[in-house]
C-alpha cells in the first residue's frame, strides 16, 4: 500500500471544514497531505493523535490534494471518514462510499452484490475474492457505531483492496459513469439513480 510520495507536490490543508477533534484542527493547518500520510502509515500516535485520528485526516485531505495535481488517484487509503460538505472524493474513495451505503445495516444486499459481481466478472476476477471482501465488510460495518470505521479493520481494507486493484478498470469505469450521469441529471428534481445519490462532492 505505501507508495513513494510525489516530489515536489505539497498541499497544505488551510479550510476548517473537516474538523475531526480539536486536537486535529490544531495540527492538520499546519502539515501536507504528503507529511499527513506518512504518519498515518506510521501507525504509531503523534503530536497527541492516535493512529486511528492521522488516517482519518488523511482519508479526509486526499481527494483535495489529488484533484487539485491531477495526481489521478496515486493512492489506495481506506475510507476512514465520511467526507464533509464540498470535499472533493477520489474514485476509488467514493467506490468505498458506494460499497459502504450498500452494505450498511438494515439494507437488501442482494441487488448490490450482483451489481458488483457483474464488475468482477467482467474483470475475469474469481467472485470469491469479492463476495469473502462484502462478507467481512457487512459484518464489520454491523460491529461498529460509524460505518466508515469499518475500512480501519486492516482485514475489511486489505481483501478490498485485493479485490479493487484486481478489478479496478471496470469498478473505476462503473462509478465514474454514476457519478457522471448524476451530475448531469442535478436540476431534474425528480432524478433518481439505481445507485444512492452521491455527488463526487459532498453536499
Amino acid at each position: 500500500m505505501k507508495k513513494p510520495l510525489p516530489s515536489g507536490v505539497s498541499f497544505t490543508w488551510k479550510s476548517t471544514i473537516c474538523a475531526l477533534t480539536q486536537r486535529v484542527n490544531r495540527v492538520k493547518d499546519d502539515l501536507s497531505f504528503e507529511e499527513v500520510l506518512q504518519v498515518a502509515q506510521a501507525k504509531e500516535e503523534h503530536a497527541g493523535l492516535t493512529p486511528a485520528e492521522w488516517l482519518r485526516l488523511a482519508s479526509l485531505m486526499y481527494g483535495a490534494w489529488a484533484r487539485a495535481y491531477k495526481q489521478d488517484d496515486p493512492y489506495l487509503l481506506p475510507l476512514a471518514a465520511i467526507p464533509g460538505p464540498a470535499m472533493f472524493m477520489s474514485t476509488s474513495q467514493a467506490a468505498q462510499l458506494f460499497l459502504t451505503r450498500h452494505f450498511s445495516k438494515g439494507r437488501d444486499t442482494a441487488p448490490a452484490t450482483d451489481l458488483w459481481l457483474g464488475m468482477t466478472r467482467q474483470s475475469d476476477c474469481r467472485e470469491d475474492i469479492f463476495l469473502e471482501f462484502r462478507d467481512l465488510l457487512t459484518t464489520t460495518i454491523a460491529k461498529e457505531r460509524y460505518p466508515e470505521d469499518a475500512w480501519q479493520h486492516e482485514a475489511v481494507f486489505g481483501t478490498f483492496a485485493h479485490w479493487y486493484l484486481a478489478c479496478r478498470d471496470a469498478v473505476d469505469a462503473q462509478v465514474e459513469g454514476v457519478l457522471h450521469r448524476h451530475h448531469e441529471r442535478l436540476a431534474d428534481p425528480v432524478a433518481e439513480l439505481e445507485w444512492p445519490a452521491i455527488s463526487r462532492y459532498q453536499h
